[in-house]
């Protein structure tokens, strides 16, 4: 049986996803973006690869290092768990004989673009996160007796290091999508349709490119069917 036309271009999409994250995945530790462009270019023949803009300012949960910053975990709550199992005051007292450091993955999120077509929808929109372990803290403290794994895990209120780096950053794929599909998917909403057919009519839509000036801001969220579409 023949695939559709929009199975066609959800199966091109897919293709583009896996190479562009192949691509990401075999970089050295440090590459930078223009050896990140370079390598998706090689990957998407016949599109110019832009960057448009760099988002930062975000971090998430990391592992945990000995004092030489020897790999202990690389997911601090997970480790936490699995080795205290379900007895956090007995825990605590084994590791506060322990020189261990907290870690966490300082972010930032590079967008990068490229046009397919003349109309405003017609580019992709590629997101690439810089993820760099840093030190975040002493992994106890004499002072301080969480409540929970959860507290210990992310506690609100202790005292932090200076954030010196563990390792070398790391560029990993977050998402491609192909926007001119996101817009012709129920995943669109009204405003975000009405404000590119409204540049495609205007002037702006004569003489620059809708990709050089906006980039979308993507959420997945989970639906009652468990699905994960696009919010934009």
């Amino acid at each position: 049986m023949a695939l559709t036309a929009t199975e066609l271009e959800t199966n091109r999409t897919q293709h583009n996803d896996l190479n562009v994250a192949q691509a990401c995945a075999a970089l050295p530790e440090g590459a930078d973006l223009p050896a990140l462009i370079a390598a998706i270019e090689g990957v998407l023949p016949g599109l110019e690869v832009r960057h448009v803009l760099t988002r930062g300012g975000w971090h998430r949960l990391g592992g945990v290092v000995d004092l030489d910053g020897r790999r202990i975990a690389r997911h601090i709550e997970t480790w936490a768990e699995a080795e205290s199992q379900g007895d956090i005051e007995t825990w605590l007292c084994k590791l506060a004989e322990l020189r261990y450091f907290a870690t966490r993955l300082k972010g930032q999120t590079h967008y990068l673009v490229a046009c397919t077509g003349p109309a405003a929808a017609d580019y992709i929109q590629i997101e690439i996160e810089e993820i760099q372990e840093v030190l975040e803290r002493c992994i106890t403290d004499p002072d301080w007796f969480p409540d929970s794994i959860a507290e210990f895990v992310d506690p609100l209120d202790f005292p932090r290091l200076d954030p010196e780096p563990v390792g070398v950053p790391r560029l990993l794929f977050r998402r491609l999508v192909q926007v001119s599909d996101l817009l012709r998917s129920p995943d669109a909403s009204v405003p975000l349709r009405r404000f590119l057919d409204d540049w495609d009519r205007s002037s702006a839509g004569e003489c620059s490119t809708f990709s050089d000036h906006w980039v979308l801001s993507l959420r997945e969220y989970q639906d009652r069917d468990g699905e994960g579409p696009l919010t934009a």
